[in-house]
């Protein structure tokens, strides 16, 4: 199988490429399977694996003349702009997506892996330019799409590269929770809450200023025993939760139904009330229970490795392909 993977990699932010281009790679590396880029600056991530470079002048006929793929997948709406504002539809964004991609006169199915469905308004852009399928990255808006929208929508959940993501047995835990990531603006409510509650008790450190990203970042998920999370405003089961349970850490995160339990068994993570009122009360049974912790995160781990790597999300895209377009 041939798949063209649209993505454009960002010089200035790249915080989360394992999962986006470092899940394409995994998938360029399975058998049967080649797997070409083409995308703004894709060259500077990964210049072999490129179809060839950007450049304006280059019609997706020039692309189906040099590898003729089987499927399309675009790698989440907001990478096919230069720009994107979904909250201002009246700018329609500078879309960079090779000219005649949406009119080829030869019909190859075109899939969208789809992170970020809570900031668009409906699926009109979507069936205008024939999308064949979304793949929801998200349960809340998987639901959401399936019920209200134009073109099909399946679920297929973040995965983790457990080569990436794992404990380092070298490092001694801080017996602390931990925060590292976003928890300013409307989104981040119960994050920003959990943490200011957690804080003034003197149980938390918390990096919120991009002090704990790439490396940086994982070697944090691997110096706490617990690691606060939160599914935001959009009810949403971020990457995060399965970067923590997959590296030995505690995942504490609100209890609102976003498809954890679908995911992972209860007795893999650990859970607040949205509204906080038990942070205090969790995290303290979690730094002061050694027992508790182990067992959350063997089950943790457990869970990750029988469900939720790379490997076992690339035979459901696959076999996804097979089943909605007869590809394989």
């Amino acid at each position: 199988m041939r798949i063209l993977w649209y993505y454009k990699y960002n010089r200035y932010y790249n915080h989360d490429e394992w999962l986006h281009a470092h899940f394409a790679k995994a998938i360029s590396q399975y058998p049967g399977v080649e797997l070409k880029f083409y995308g703004l600056y894709m060259e500077d991530l990964y210049p072999n694996m490129i179809v060839t470079k950007w450049d304006y002048d280059v019609t997706f006929k020039d692309i189906v003349d040099k590898f003729f793929p089987d499927i399309i997948i675009l790698n989440t709406k907001s990478r096919m702009f230069r720009d994107y504002e979904p909250k201002h539809p009246e700018f329609p964004g500078n879309i960079w997506l090779p000219r005649g991609w949406d009119n080829y006169k030869v019909k190859i199915p075109r899939i969208m892996i789809e992170e970020d469905y809570f900031v668009e308004q409906n699926d009109d852009w979507y069936a205008q330019n024939n999308i064949s399928l979304i793949l929801q990255r998200h349960y809340s808006q998987y639901l959401r799409g399936k019920e209200n929208g134009k073109v099909k929508h399946l679920w297929l959940p973040f995965s983790i590269d457990p080569n990436i993501f794992k404990p380092n047995p070298n490092i001694t835990r801080k017996n602390r929770i931990c925060f590292a990531g976003a928890n300013q603006g409307s989104p981040y409510v119960e994050r920003r809450e959990a943490c200011r509650l957690l804080s003034e008790a003197n149980l938390i450190d918390i990096f919120n200023n991009k002090e704990k990203i790439g490396d940086t970042y994982i070697k944090c998920l691997q110096e706490y025993t617990c690691h606060l999370s939160g599914c935001l405003t959009h009810n949403i089961n971020p990457s995060k939760n399965f970067e923590i349970m997959a590296s030995g850490s505690v995942l504490l995160t609100n209890d609102a139904s976003n498809g954890k339990d679908l995911l992972s068994p209860a007795n893999s993570y650990m859970t607040y009330k949205t509204d906080c009122s038990n942070v205090l009360e969790k995290a303290k049974e979690i730094i002061g229970n050694y027992d508790l912790r182990k067992e959350v995160t063997e089950n943790a781990m457990k869970c990750i490795a029988e469900k939720h790597t790379h490997e076992i999300r690339i035979k459901e895209l696959l076999n996804i392909i097979e089943q909605e377009f007869g590809r394989k």
